[in-house]
């Protein structure tokens, strides 16, 4: 009874480790079909140290952390907030050049002068050119404001646009990465069906798929030298922190598009005129020439060339006033036009943006169709490849299907990205609530602080739309 019960487990022994030992033998069964979920993304880690950088560290964003950057402390701030401050001070300095000054003067020579200086000081207010000099002066200043703002936004785009390029390239880069991985399980699981079958196609089968590896390495290194060019443009972006690192993002959830819902153009149309910060910044510089052509018509009544020279008063007209006045005029009409080609420019903007979005969210809704058709084409093809060990009755795999595969993948990864971009450059020139945002984000700053207390004032607010 004993030696019976050990016999047993002796056997039972024998065939657990069999059983393992082809376990061992038996690969794992490659999935072309879906990506892992573990992407790995220190690629730029993994390059400092292959080259032997010296600094490996890598400092990891998300687009809160670049705008946070940008809008708080960025190079591109700190300059529009000197540019602002600059525009407010020359409005000043048209006040003072109404205002009367105090001035002492004590060469006896310069007593004339002096007098002089002192009566168009005191009569400041009384020369109309200085008021519309003023005046021009002060819509000057709030375009400026709108062309703060509208800087603001441009940059912003950029950064999205930066991050969502990248983003594409690293999820491209995956793709690959796990098609040459399940590319070298397929192989494998071939050579393990010859051993068995010693079918000689198969040993073809496994040539072609070397091959096509190789090409698959190559574009990995292509994808990974454009991914990296990129990177460097994000470092200029976030070079206020990063002078002396390495920069790269954080991964991202992208909203694919449900369904088919087209934008509709003239809505679109409609509100970007509307809301356009670069048309409302343009409707105070025609306020602005306006104010500079009647300037320039009542500056001869301040005694010099376009009044330029307050400490002076007199009447001075010559044929040189003729043509100043003409070129204002024409400069204010020129100011217009260019209005109107901005407005034209907006709408084929507009247009062309819509039209991109709806025909990539047909072309998108369509290409997953084809996905899902050509995952049951290859699935079956590999499964007839991988099953059936009759030599008369395999198919083998044609590498066409998996080359198929890749570009219906990286297809739809380019166009949800590309989506995603549209979409942000269409809310650009909606405004909507990127403005409120940024807004947020900025400093307490003397200037700055003055700006977001404008803004509350100004209707910067987003509708719906279609």
């Amino acid at each position: 009874m004993v030696f019976r019960f050990l016999a047993l487990v002796i056997t039972l022994c024998c065939c657990a480790a069999l059983a393992e030992d082809l376990h061992h033998d038996a690969p794992i069964e490659p999935d072309l079909f879906e990506q892992p979920m573990d992407l790995r993304w220190n690629l730029l880690e993994e390059h400092l140290k292959d080259t032997g950088q010296s600094n490996t560290s890598v400092s990891y964003f998300d687009l809160d952390d670049i705008y946070d950057i940008q809008f708080n402390r960025g190079f591109p701030l700190l300059k529009n907030t000197e540019y602002l401050f600059q525009e407010r001070k020359k409005w000043h300095a048209k006040i003072g050049r109404i205002a009367p000054r105090i001035q002492f003067l004590f060469a006896p020579e310069t007593y004339p002068s002096q007098v002089i200086g002192l009566f168009g000081n005191v009569f400041g207010p009384l020369i109309p050119y200085k008021w519309f000099r003023l005046f021009e002066q002060k819509k000057f200043y709030e375009a400026r404001r709108y062309a703060v703002l509208d800087t603001f936004l441009d940059q912003k785009l950029y950064s999205k646009i930066l991050y969502l390029q990248i983003h594409e390239l690293k999820m491209s880069y995956h793709i690959i990465l796990n098609l040459i991985a399940n590319t070298s399980l397929l192989k494998k699981h071939l050579y393990y069906d010859y051993k068995k079958t010693k079918i000689l196609s198969v040993l073809k089968e496994i040539e072609v798929l070397d091959s096509f590896k190789e090409v698959l390495t190559r574009r990995k290194f292509e994808q990974r030298k454009i991914l990296l060019e990129k990177l460097t443009q994000l470092g200029h972006v976030l070079s206020r922190l990063t002078l002396t690192g390495h920069v790269d993002i954080k991964k991202m959830t992208l909203e694919l598009p449900k369904g088919q819902t087209f934008l509709d153009k003239e809505d679109y149309c409609v509100q970007t005129k509307k809301r356009s910060l670069l048309l409302k910044q343009h409707k105070y510089m025609i306020k602005a020439a306006k104010y500079h052509l009647r300037a320039t018509r009542g500056s001869f009544f301040t005694g010099d060339d376009r009044g330029e020279d307050y400490r002076t008063f007199g009447i001075i007209f010559g044929l040189d006033s003729l043509a100043a006045n003409k070129i204002a005029a024409s400069e204010y009409k020129a100011m217009k036009i260019n209005y109107f080609e901005l407005v034209s420019i907006l709408d084929q903007t507009t247009s062309s943006l819509v039209y991109q979005y709806n025909e990539n969210l047909l072309d998108y809704s369509e290409t997953v169709l084809k996905e899902k058709k050509g995952l049951k084409l290859i699935e079956q093809a590999l499964r007839n490849a991988l099953v059936v060990h009759n030599e008369d009755l395999r198919e083998g795999i044609d590498i066409h299907l998996i080359e198929f595969l890749l570009d219906i993948k990286l297809k739809l990864n380019t166009m949800s990205h590309q989506m995603a971009i549209l979409k942000a450059q269409l809310d650009r020139l909606l405004v909507s609530s990127d403005l409120q945002k940024i807004l947020k984000r900025l400093p307490r700053r003397n200037e700055l602080k003055r700006l977001k207390k404008w803004a509350r004032v100004q209707k910067f607010h987003s509708h719906h739309l279609r």
